[in-house]
């Protein structure tokens, strides 16, 4: 049985149920995920993951941005399958950590970096926003708040997704930091976050 993909731009082989650093390149992380709609598609224009993903990097502690940016990296690999769903599909979400712990990895993050409380605020929070943006059906939504700002959902198309995506990447990520891979941070710190600094209506 094949279980390895093969990415795009870099065409390796990412084996999907077994992967290594070696394999995860950030250019195909941002090409998948600018090509992956949110939602499954159930929306009312396309909207992507890397956009999704970009906001979310916008909207945490500079402290967690690389975190937010890359919190559902391993959609590029396995897809975005709806949460609803995920407990239906047998060894989904254990192979969806075994790919963050590798992610995890390769760009020196936290291990189960994804699950910090502010990345799951945060997310929770815009994901509402873009259900409202997008022509979702709110009402039997299982955690309405207050969104943030509408007009923060531009519906980019892939390629200017894909772009500030790696650009937001490359902003806050550098590979010859050995300790965090954070610019100017020798320590990585982690600091207590402001709910009422994400309430924006």
């Amino acid at each position: 049985m094949v279980s390895w993909i093969q990415a795009y731009p870099s065409n390796k082989k990412v084996h999907f149920l077994n992967c290594t650093p070696s394999e995860i390149y950030i250019e195909d992380i941002a090409h998948h995920l600018a090509n992956i709609c949110r939602f499954n598609g159930g929306i009312s224009q396309f909207y992507s993951v890397a956009e999704h993903c970009f906001h979310v990097s916008n909207l945490v502690s500079p402290y967690r941005a690389l975190d937010g940016l890359l919190h559902d990296a391993s959609e590029a690999y396995i897809g975005d399958v709806v949460r609803q769903q995920k407990k239906h599909f047998g060894n989904y979400k254990a192979i969806e950590k075994n790919i963050m712990t590798i992610i995890a990895v390769k760009f020196k993050l936290d291990l189960n970096f994804q699950a910090h409380p502010e990345i799951k605020l945060v997310d929770e929070k815009l994901a509402y926003t873009e259900a409202m943006r997008l022509g979702k059906d709110t009402d039997e939504w299982p955690t309405k708040q207050t969104p943030f700002d509408l007009g923060i959902i531009g519906c980019w198309k892939p390629e200017l997704a894909k772009s500030r995506f790696l650009n937001r990447f490359w902003s806050i990520y550098d590979d010859s930091e050995e300790i965090t891979g954070f610019k100017n941070n020798a320590i990585r710190k982690d600091t207590k976050f402001n709910i009422c600094a994400h309430n924006r209506s």
